[in-house]
């Protein structure tokens, strides 16, 4: 039996029971098919609750190990038998054997869980969208993000602080929009509020092209562009109490776009 998951580009494969070639080859493509992607930067193969293990299991490592060379990937074997020690000894596997917690393996690999939060609060007024835009992004920063990820972020944040500024507060210069910010390890999930005018009908509010603000040459495409740069994106609001936007981003750091290629 195996478990896999992958903890900030750390992939944790953890074995139970025995590993023969059957079972070896349930999960052999899986974990492959994971390294191929670019975003592993490392296995770590957790033994503590395996009690056998034939050849296979070393064909399934050093496998995988050839998988990772191309993205320098590291490869660490937890906490195998005594038996299973002697077998990767004689395949030229002690070097990466390690004895202790799973934490403590990820961290010397390199891996890390990040969490933060934070909540802002302006007037409504134009100037404060631009406040908004760069406090944001500086918020991100810790995550490493592409270029091409501060670029659509950023106009997320521009779009949903513009709406909550001109068409929840008609820019009245004294209601607030509040921010309210979490990153949980690589993903943002933020939401954009205020209790301005709300939306009659949020549906049509969502068509491209559609604006209550003709007179103004808004463009109408503000939904659409916030729904096609984010994970998720959804938009809560009630005549004359208001609207929450809220949406989600993840986020594939510089040091893991760039082993990709």
């Amino acid at each position: 039996m195996a478990e896999i998951k992958q903890i900030d580009g750390i992939m944790v494969v953890t074995l139970a029971g025995e590993l023969d070639n059957l079972e070896a080859n349930k999960i052999r493509s899986t974990i492959s098919s994971s390294i191929f992607t670019g975003k592993i930067r490392g296995i770590v193969w957790d033994l503590s609750r395996l009690g056998f293990m034939d050849s296979a299991g070393i064909g399934l490592i050093l496998g995988r190990m050839r998988d990772l060379a191309p993205f320098n990937g590291e490869t660490i074997i937890v906490n195998p038998s005594p038996t299973m020690e002697k077998i990767f000894n004689f395949s030229g596997l002690g070097s990466n054997i390690r004895h202790g917690s799973i934490d403590s393996v990820i961290g010397e690999i390199g891996g890390s869980y990040m969490r933060n939060e934070m909540t802002l609060s302006f007037v409504a007024i134009e100037e404060n969208e631009a406040l908004a835009r760069m406090a944001m992004t500086c918020f991100i920063t810790p995550l490493d993000p592409t270029l091409e990820e501060i670029s659509e972020f950023k106009t997320i944040v521009s779009e949903a602080v513009t709406n909550a500024i001109i068409h929840g507060y008609n820019c009245d210069g004294k209601s607030l929009v509040t921010i309210h910010a979490v990153i949980d390890d690589n993903k943002v999930m933020m939401t954009v509020e205020d209790n301005g005018e709300g939306i009659f009908d949020v549906e049509q509010a969502m068509e491209p092209m559609f604006t209550t603000k003709p007179l103004m040459e808004r463009s109408g495409m503000g939904f659409t562009i916030m729904e096609s740069f984010s994970d998720s994106l959804s938009v809560e609001s009630t005549l004359g109490n208001g609207t929450v936007v809220r949406f989600e981003k993840t986020f594939s750091p510089v040091t893991e776009v760039s082993r990709m290629r």
